[in-house]
């Protein structure tokens, strides 16, 4: 019994720390599930912001340091960023072009317009048929990504503006230059090159023209391209018909 007595002390030793590591690991196991429990119980206060004006009245802050443009005519007046040129035939200079329409004598309307088109989309937003994109103003909003072929991309914002009568002005916000190259430059995803078709010109990817107008309207895109977009429609929002 005597030689048996150390071995059944060890044998004792090792129980008691097995007990006592198992209880120490059970212990920890309850306090990390508690914790977990605690962190996945707070409410998510993280909120996603789309930079978006269409449909807000601009505010004075917003245009503050803006320009002020005057039809030669005293019709129609709007606000614009001081670096934006107007009615500029510079080649590829980023430009706001500016076409006012007589409906009822058909002068001067836009490339790409006719009486009957622009005649129905007036009746249409004064129906309520066009949603308006802007509240309590008759104005048809387009994003123009593409003209002619796949090798034409084209960046640009149009508002077609109506007085409600014979009257309508359309305005033509586009990225040309460098400002262009900067867009595709910086939103590589979306594009590809057509090398048998186009050069090295870049094109859109499959359903890249898609996913960016989408994009584009959410505010996803790159920051110089949202800012295009927001200055384009605060443009459209300080539109005023001079009575």
């Amino acid at each position: 019994m005597e030689l048996n007595e150390p071995f059944e002390g060890h044998e004792h030793a090792t129980t008691s720390l097995k007990v006592i590591l198992l209880v120490f690991a059970l212990v920890v196991i309850g306090a990390l599930a508690y914790l977990m429990q605690v962190t996945y119980s707070q409410p998510d206060t993280t909120q996603e912001t789309a930079p978006t004006v269409t449909g807000k009245a601009s505010s004075a802050s917003e245009v503050a340091d803006w320009k002020t443009y005057t039809d030669a005519s005293g019709k129609f007046s709007f606000q614009y960023p001081p670096t934006l040129k107007i009615n500029s035939d510079v080649k590829g200079e980023t430009t706001l072009m500016v076409s006012f329409s007589n409906l009822s004598t058909m002068e001067d309307l836009p490339s790409g317009y006719d009486r009957e088109t622009l005649t129905g989309l007036r009746d249409d937003l004064k129906s309520g048929k066009v949603k308006t994109a802007i509240s309590g103003s008759l104005v048809k909003e387009t994003v123009t990504l593409r003209q002619l072929d796949i090798c034409d991309l084209q960046f640009s914002y149009v508002f077609d503006i109506f007085d409600g009568a014979d009257s309508v002005v359309t305005l033509t916000y586009s990225l040309a230059g460098s400002d262009k190259t900067s867009v595709i430059a910086n939103n590589p995803s979306y594009f590809t090159t057509d090398t048998a078709n186009c050069g090295s010109e870049k094109v859109w990817q499959t359903e890249g023209e898609t996913a960016f107008r989408a994009d584009l309207a959410a505010g996803k895109t790159d920051s110089a391209t949202k800012q295009w977009a927001n200055d384009a429609k605060l443009i459209a929002t300080t539109f005023k018909w001079i009575d």
